[in-house]
């Protein structure tokens, strides 16, 4: 792939750019995902990978440059300024990146709002103060269980749950109030079995819990959320509530008596999930259906492809002598 040149003051965009610009303002969306890697030291089986191949994963530590040059991520950062003022660094785990504050630095220079989403195993003290640094603002780690042998059988490693706790204290520090706790809610898994015990890590690190949940066809008549809520309260108490409007639907941040705090933003009620579709990229697809999130964010994958949609593979846009082309 060839994206190394300087976007120069005569640059002039092709009809393809033009092309795919117009479908980015059709979609509305509110934020920038980046891949940086395909690779990952835990082995998740629910983990998506961003809709591309999976890399390696499982290993202790891994440390690697990432795949794009810093020229490649600066005409990516200028290339979506026009469209996005936030992104947000994926993988793969991130982290595993050796460079990864120098790729948030290109980003925060460009003018994003830079986060960054981790399994939390390298996320210790002193990489989270280097990349606040580095221009890093807020930090989602993904937890979804307290228990060790729960932890090692969802991550697919052994012995990293201690550490990833000790990371999220120290986020409170490094990050106030802008660190999440990423819960994936599982029947029969960690639910109800760990709703009371993350909500305690919650009060405990002054971080608060994002809920997430699979769609399934039973999700929508009765959203799963609706139950963690029930649950909870009906064993801790509500202390209060704020609703925060965002994008395509409202988050509810709750915050129960013990002092834990949860964000419930569950697009898959009636309202939420009309206007997440309700766009001119949406409203086409023949997948619209079976899609478990409609358009919500643009992913640039490790190689710099842009991918519009997380399920679809048809419609990924590719670098060609430094600029966006689409494929085929």
């Amino acid at each position: 792939m060839i994206a190394n040149q300087e976007i120069l003051n005569d640059y002039r965009e092709t009809v393809a750019e033009r092309q795919f610009r117009a479908r980015i303002e059709v979609m509305r969306l509110p934020y920038l995902r980046l891949c940086i890697t395909r690779h990952c030291n835990a082995a998740c089986s629910f983990c998506h990978n961003e809709g591309q191949q999976v890399g390696s994963r499982g290993l202790a530590t891994l440390t690697t440059a990432a795949s794009l040059t810093t020229a490649d991520f600066r005409y990516i950062a200028r290339f979506f300024r026009r469209h996005f003022s936030r992104v947000k660094f994926t993988g793969g785990e991130p982290t595993t990146v050796a460079n990864l504050d120098d790729i948030i630095a290109v980003f925060r220079l460009e003018g994003y709002s830079c986060s960054l989403t981790s399994n939390g195993f390298l996320l210790d003290d002193e990489m989270q103060r280097r990349l606040r640094i580095a221009g890093l603002e807020a930090v989602n780690v993904s937890l979804h269980t307290t228990d060790e042998v729960e932890h090692e059988a969802a991550f697919g490693v052994h012995g990293q749950l201690h550490g990833v706790v000790t990371n999220l204290h120290c986020l409170r520090r490094n990050f106030p109030g802008q660190a999440k706790i990423n819960f994936m809610a599982m029947p029969g898994q960690n639910v109800p079995n760990q709703l009371l015990p993350m909500t305690e890590l919650s009060a405990s690190a002054g971080i608060p819990v994002s809920y997430l949940a699979p769609v399934t066809e039973r999700s929508y008549r009765r959203p799963l959320s609706i139950a963690v809520v029930d649950y909870l309260t009906r064993h801790l108490g509500i202390a209060s509530v704020e609703t925060v409007s965002k994008a395509f639907y409202e988050t509810q941040v709750i915050t129960f008596k013990n002092g834990g705090v949860w964000e419930i933003d569950d697009f898959r009620r009636a309202g939420y999930r009309g206007a997440a579709f309700d766009n001119g990229y949406c409203r086409t697809c023949r997948r619209r259906e079976k899609c478990t999130e409609g358009a919500y964010t643009l992913r640039i994958l490790q190689d710099g492809s842009a991918k519009p949609c997380l399920i679809r593979n048809d419609n990924v846009v590719r670098f060609k002598e430094g600029a966006y082309v689409f494929k085929g």
